[in-house]
């Protein structure tokens, strides 16, 4: 199968810190990864360095073969879409002005949305649930709320790659699910790969093909759920007492946290 993104031995940081150290990985069309670690691992800034946010001080990230930087901001953002973890605007807009947001990179300059914009942000506001928010201001929204219309704009844009950062941090059980199970099915059409960064290990394990697990700005595991959330690898990056079990309706390997025990 085709390599849709290339990540080949880069190092990225911030003024006077690296923070990534000789990363590589790679993304195929219609697969979802999942990036694990504990806070302060790097994983933040590895999507930031492979949407071009963060230009790697050494190796390169490859689009279709092409280097991303290289590639010009609009022919990018028709090929890759971008849900940060921060999801505050500014500015007052309507819900469904910020999902058409998302069709600016196919747009022509200084025209109006024509019948496929339009319907690119229906069916991405009808897959997110949000069509009941379309003439709500974004601001007047619950953190939940507001993160499924930032998806929605991203699916709007119709990207061949999504990166997630921390996507469902604010979202109840309910709408993770959805919202992975969206992605999901995309992704099995083959009409979508995603990158996503996620704490939940259990929402990692269920959803991806592959994780990615990063420590202190290396890449230490990177392999099937299986392979990777195990309790050596979890226990020593994260050190923290977990069980490991296996998903009675999945097989996948689910963490369990075991609280340390007190002094009476």
């Amino acid at each position: 199968m085709n390599q849709l993104l290339e990540v080949k031995n880069i190092n990225a940081g911030y003024t006077g810190r690296m923070v990534l150290k000789n990363i590589s990985l790679s993304a195929r069309a219609g697969e979802l990864i999942g990036i694990i670690g504990p806070n302060g691992s790097g994983k933040s800034t590895l999507i930031r360095a492979m949407s071009r946010t963060l230009k790697p001080e050494g190796g390169e990230i490859l689009l279709d073969g092409r280097d991303i930087y290289a590639i010009s901001p609009l022919e990018s953002a028709r090929s890759i879409a971008v849900v940060p973890q921060d999801t505050l605007i500014a500015f007052e807009f309507l819900v469904r002005d910020i999902v058409m947001m998302g069709r600016i990179p196919h747009m022509r300059r200084f025209s109006r949305e024509n019948a496929s914009d339009l319907a690119a942000v229906e069916k991405a506001m009808e897959l997110t649930e949000t069509k009941n928010l379309s003439g709500r201001l974004i601001n007047e929204l619950s953190a939940g709320e507001r993160q499924r219309v930032i998806i929605a704009k991203a699916l709007a844009q119709e990207p061949r790659l999504l990166m997630l950062d921390e996507p469902t941090s604010h979202l109840d059980i309910g709408h993770q699910a959805d919202i992975f199970d969206l992605v999901r099915r995309q992704c099995d059409r083959g009409s979508l790969s995603t990158i996503a960064v996620l704490h939940d290990l259990n929402l990692a394990s269920e959803y991806c093909d592959r994780v990615l697990l990063l420590n202190n700005g290396l890449l230490i595991a990177n392999g099937t759920p299986s392979e990777v959330i195990n309790k050596k690898n979890i226990e020593e990056i994260y050190k923290a007492g977990i069980a490991v079990d296996k998903s009675p309706q999945s097989a996948k390997p689910h963490v369990f946290l075991v609280p340390k025990t007190r002094d009476m």
